[in-house]
């Protein structure tokens, strides 16, 4: 039963991702699954403090619209699984 819960979340965020563009994908990764701070995200995408804030934050802008507050807290545990 329990694979069968891990596999339906892994699904879950692999179709919430889907939602968003390439950019503000990898922008999710870096600042959720690697924990990058907004001046690495900035180094490494080659964006202003103030752009990469704005890409994150419409990121999850967008998947609050299609998931709401629940899918939030499905990257916030899926974040988690990667710390154990």
């Amino acid at each position: 039963v329990y694979w069968m819960i891990v596999a339906d979340f892994r699904n879950n965020i692999k179709r919430m991702m889907k939602i968003l563009t390439p950019r503000q994908r990898e922008v999710i990764y870096y600042r959720f699954i690697e924990e990058l701070s907004y001046d690495d995200i900035c180094q490494i995408m080659g964006l202003n403090y103030q752009s990469a804030y704005n890409l994150l934050q419409r990121s999850l802008q967008k998947i609050r619209e299609a998931y709401g507050v629940t899918g939030i807290w499905m990257l916030i545990l899926h974040q988690l699984t990667y710390l154990h």
